[in-house]
């Protein structure tokens, strides 16, 4: 189906046109009419299957994690724990969006009823342009985690600091980054344990390594290679 026809179905009924609603914007006009908007969702038949596919998968492991045998198999429940951390985003956004889509269509039906009065078809209109802007925030969110992944993004790393020129000051910003990356490490749930370490002699660190050991430390410290100043 070509733009013209479906602007010829836009000036019919914008009821036909949520019929064929994937894929396309719809903006209300006065009278009813509708223009259309070119624009490929984020989140297509194809994707959809995908997300199905993920989310089946996603229940799968967590009821294995309620197995017995593996509750007892640290290593197995470990492995099945992060198999299933490295969707559950993936997850909980696609949940959000269909929640989001349901909302949608019930406000769609609402607005082509023809007891609803004019002024609470405005507002389902209102509410869905509200509803399809949360949608491309969340299907831009997707999108990303779908992306390939670094094989090394549930490394552990060992993370190096050391003072740079300026002496005294130098040594105590070096410590200020320390903790710095403590703190950010423990908000993420992660382990930081001294590897060694040389201190500065009005406190603060000359050098510093710590190893962080968590999941997926790499893929979130990756890009920390740099001067600090």
């Amino acid at each position: 189906m070509n733009l013209q026809q479906l602007a010829i179905l836009a000036a019919i009924s914008t009821t036909v046109l949520y019929k064929f609603g994937f894929g396309y914007d719809i903006k209300f006009l006065k009278h009813n009419y509708a223009s259309i908007v070119v624009r490929r969702m984020a989140i297509d038949d194809f994707l959809v299957q995908k997300l199905d596919s993920i989310k089946r998968s996603y229940d799968a492991l967590t009821e294995r994690l309620a197995d017995p045998d593996v509750v007892n198999d640290r290593v197995q429940s470990l492995s099945i724990s992060r198999e299933r951390s490295s969707i559950e985003k993936t997850v909980l956004l696609y949940e959000d969006w269909r929640i989001l889509e349901s909302e949608k269509s019930d406000l769609i039906e609402l607005d082509q009823s023809g007891d609803s009065d004019t002024e609470l078809r405005e507002i389902a209109r209102a509410e869905i342009k509200e509803i399809v802007k949360k949608q491309e925030d969340i299907e831009k969110e997707i999108n990303l985690l779908l992306l390939p992944r670094d094989p090394n993004d549930d490394r552990n790393v060992m993370l190096e600091v050391r003072a740079g020129t300026g002496g005294d000051e130098a040594s105590i910003w070096a410590g200020d980054i320390v903790n710095m990356y403590r703190k950010y490490a423990e908000s993420q749930g992660w382990k930081v344990s001294p590897v060694s370490e040389t201190e500065g002699e009005f406190g603060g660190y000359k050098t510093c390594i710590i190893q962080i050991t968590g999941d997926y430390v790499y893929s979130k410290l990756k890009y920390e290679v740099s001067s600090k100043r």
